[in-house]
């Protein structure tokens, strides 16, 4: 979200991601940095609302990795660990 402008969807389906790997034998977690306020610089998990268009919980989850993390989503382990 290069131009800070965003609106919320009208309906407000999220997807959060905890992206975990082993590193010199220590567990770390991806962190990201917000774009947009609230909390705009601060660090986060990943994660974003699911657009209008259809789109289900793992397409959202996949484009947000994309988008904030810049990462493949084909070459790591996705699973749904839970819908609130």
């Amino acid at each position: 979200m290069s131009d800070g402008s965003w609106s919320p969807p009208a309906v407000l389906l999220a997807v959060d991601l905890v992206i975990l790997t082993l590193r010199n034998s220590a567990l770390h977690v991806l962190l990201v940095e917000r774009g947009v306020e609230p909390f705009a610089g601060d660090q986060a998990l990943p994660g974003g609302f699911l657009n209008n268009a259809g789109e289900d919980i793992l397409d959202a989850a996949q484009r947000e990795l994309r988008e904030e993390a810049d990462l493949d989503p084909s070459r790591l382990h996705l699973e749904q660990l839970g819908t609130y």
